[in-house]
């Protein structure tokens, strides 16, 4: 066990849901853990809530106002932390929205909105805090961004988007967005190809996004001296908001969140994605779902990647 009370780790997103559940499972750890959530009453509600957990030390839970979208926010929340702290060993960015209500018909102010919280928010509070993570002590510094499976890239039919994706480069994946933003505009999503899983394109596309910063923020990190481990994972079908309630617990979907946060540095990796505790790369990322859900969900699933559009399942449906 490398870590202590000493230890400092922040949750963005984290007054509910998934979130909550990662912060609880640090907090359970020992970890000094930081909430954060854009609304302050919700936010101090949820940090009440822990503290009345009697397995937890309430002396190490903490509580800061943070919007992913906003610049002064992150800004306000960074100098925060190092007044309070004087730095962090773990981030882990789990804020994100998805638009249910225009599922297989994004609206461009819809996707403008899901892109910027779950790419450009979590590209802003990483890059924000990067100078504040411990970087050079024996255990390193770990960021996990929460994504998933709807992102792998063999769902992406769009050939000239798959490569500028996988140069890997800031600039071309700007280019991305834009792109998608005026395909969205002119209806042209199913003939260019885009992914469409569950209808959820932009959703779809943010966190294919986020996969590929994670990947360039890893590979520039490692040229960089110090211990960063920067990477992907996705909770699988996790019972949230987001979900409508469908699927395992937030316990289990936080799972492989807290085994990358507390792995000893020499059992650690960079520039990855996990499902299930394990590495499963980008391209096929696999559906996670507790041992007794219905396998039909995992056909529609692996239906949905093959066609990649909405599917049928009437579980699904119900969700949205």
């Amino acid at each position: 066990r490398w870590w202590s009370k000493d230890t400092i780790a922040v949750v963005t997103g984290s007054n509910k849901g998934l979130g909550f559940g990662i912060a609880q499972g640090l907090a359970l750890k020992g970890v000094m853990t930081v909430l954060t959530a854009r609304d302050e009453q919700r936010g101090l509600a949820a940090l009440n809530s822990l503290k009345q957990d009697q397995r937890i030390n309430p002396a190490t839970l903490q509580f800061h106002v943070l919007d992913v979208r906003s610049p002064s926010s992150i800004q306000n929340f960074a100098k925060w932390i190092e007044n309070k702290f004087g730095g962090l060993d773990i981030l882990v960015n789990n804020a994100g929205i998805s638009r249910n209500e225009h599922l297989g018909n994004p609206t461009v102010e819809g996707s403008k909105d899901v892109i910027s919280t779950n790419f450009y928010g979590t590209r802003m509070v990483t890059e924000c805090l990067l100078h504040l993570m411990r970087s050079q002590s024996h255990h390193g510094a770990r960021i996990i961004n929460v994504s998933s499976a709807t992102s792998r890239m063999d769902a992406l039919r769009n050939q000239t988007v798959v490569q500028k994706v996988s140069k890997l480069s800031m600039e071309t994946l700007d280019e991305v967005v834009g792109e998608f933003i005026e395909d969205v505009e002119h209806g042209r999503l199913i003939v260019k190809g885009w992914t469409g899983i569950f209808g959820a394109y932009d959703y779809c596309l943010s966190k294919l996004l986020l996969n590929a910063y994670s990947r360039v923020l890893a590979r520039d990190l490692s040229k960089q001296g110090g211990k960063f481990f920067v990477n992907c994972m996705c909770p699988g079908l996790t019972s949230t908001d987001m979900s409508r309630n469908n699927g395992h617990s937030a316990q289990i979907g936080a799972d492989t969140v807290i085994w990358l946060a507390l792995l000893p540095a020499s059992k650690s990796t960079t520039g990855r994605f996990f499902s299930n505790r394990q590495d499963v790369g980008f391209d096929h990322i696999p559906l996670y779902l507790e041992k007794g859900t219905s396998s039909k969900l995992l056909d529609e699933f692996d239906e949905c990647i093959r066609t990649s559009m909405p599917p049928l399942h009437p579980v699904f449906l119900k969700m949205y």
